[in-house]
């Protein structure tokens, strides 16, 4: 495993493809999961890191990322993923959003309200980046009481930055 993690950093684009195309393989794989579960964090470190490689290998990762998805254990992922949303530069926190979507698609019914409560936050930071004309219309998706504690989080962050900006 060690090995084919290692691959992702190759200069060789065919390489990364490969190792990529590879891990999915083995990820998917219920008769590997022993193998690979102790390795998830470095997996899907490993993965968005490769996000800022070339064109074809974010073609592949995102095809990749539907099937995958939907045997990647929650919690550990979105411990995972969080941090990368929340602090990672672009390209990187596009692939973590991109993955942490797909797991509320195929695993949504899992989630829990611990769930959201970490990962609302990182919504609200995307909202304030990314501008309400993008983000709002996605809100249609939650619940009520989901779209109010989204608001508190929003309105906590603008708090928060107009605070930074007067000092």
């Amino acid at each position: 495993m060690k090995m084919l993690l290692n691959l992702l950093q190759s200069s060789d684009g065919v390489i990364i493809l490969r190792a990529i195309q590879t891990l999915c393989k083995v990820v998917r794989s219920e008769a590997m999961k022993p193998c690979w579960i102790q390795f998830l964090e470095l997996i899907l470190l490993k993965i968005i890191d490769s996000y800022r490689s070339n064109r074809e290998v974010v073609t592949l990762i995102e095809h990749s990322i539907p099937k995958i998805a939907s045997v990647l254990p929650l919690d550990l992922s979105i411990n995972i993923l969080n941090p990368v949303i929340a602090t990672g530069e672009f390209p990187t926190n596009l692939c973590a959003v991109k993955i942490l979507t797909e797991l509320a698609s195929k695993q949504g019914e899992n989630f829990t309200e611990q769930h959201l409560d970490v990962i609302m936050p990182n919504i609200a930071l995307l909202y304030l980046v990314m501008g309400e004309e993008k983000v709002k219309p996605k809100f249609s998706m939650l619940t009520g009481s989901k779209v109010r504690l989204l608001n508190v989080y929003i309105n906590k962050f603008k708090g928060h930055n107009s605070q930074e900006k007067s000092s």
